[in-house]
């Protein structure tokens, strides 16, 4: 499963479109090229419009960039850009998305939270998000709560499991204790008989009969 992050995904020839109009401007000091290979000199509208077609492809490459940098080994190449030709010839960057990993982890929980908490990162990384931005950022919220829920009902199904083994252990333990005769060794040594025992938790208790004494070790 994927998912684009782009805070700038539109074209700008509305922005860039209107120039300036009216009042006395010096004669422009930028050219192009035309169709038949010759140079002529851009209008002060033009001017305009490449100007801020700079400031935009500017503006599109930071904010891709900090999405890139922020969604990590997540990010699914580099990013993809829109381009705009300008009145000078040149193409400009106007639109701009990152496409990113939004898939939960399978069967792993703790990681998928912290894969969701990277995203929502690389989310809203650029100063200015947008609107497609904080949209998936909202998705990134969603996945991280589902894995919770799904960490708290494995961590609970784990317990009650632990709970019913320890439960089985005692049983058999206190068999052990009833029978009296289960894991019992006797061996004959120097100066008495020693004799081992398993309690009910399987620690070993050995001790040496003489006379009438018993020492415990």
């Amino acid at each position: 499963m994927g998912m684009s992050i782009s805070g700038i995904s539109v074209g700008v020839g509305g922005i860039v479109g209107g120039g300036v109009r009216g009042g006395a401007r010096h004669s422009a000091s930028v050219s192009t090229g035309t169709d038949d290979g010759t140079l002529r000199e851009l209008s002060p509208e033009e001017e305009e419009q490449v100007k801020k077609l700079r400031e935009r492809d500017a503006e599109v490459r930071r904010h891709e960039q900090a999405h890139l940098a922020a969604a990590g080994q997540y990010a699914k190449g580099a990013p993809d850009f829109d381009y705009q030709v300008g009145p000078d010839g040149k193409k400009y960057a106007v639109g701009g998305e990152v496409k990113i990993d939004t898939s939960p982890i399978p069967n792993d929980p703790e990681r998928t939270i912290e894969k969701a908490r990277t995203i929502k990162k690389a989310a809203l990384a650029p100063a200015k998000p947008s609107a497609k931005d904080r949209q998936v950022a909202a998705e990134a919220e969603k996945m991280e709560a589902k894995a919770r829920k799904e960490l708290r009902e494995q961590e609970e199904e784990e317990r009650v499991e632990g709970k019913g083994a320890e439960g089985t252990l005692s049983d058999e333990g206190r068999g052990k204790v009833r029978d009296g005769i289960e894991e019992t060794q006797r061996r004959r040594g120097e100066g008495g008989e020693t004799f081992k025992t398993y309690s009910n938790t399987g620690q070993v208790h050995s001790f040496v009969k003489e006379g009438s004494f018993n020492l415990i070790f």
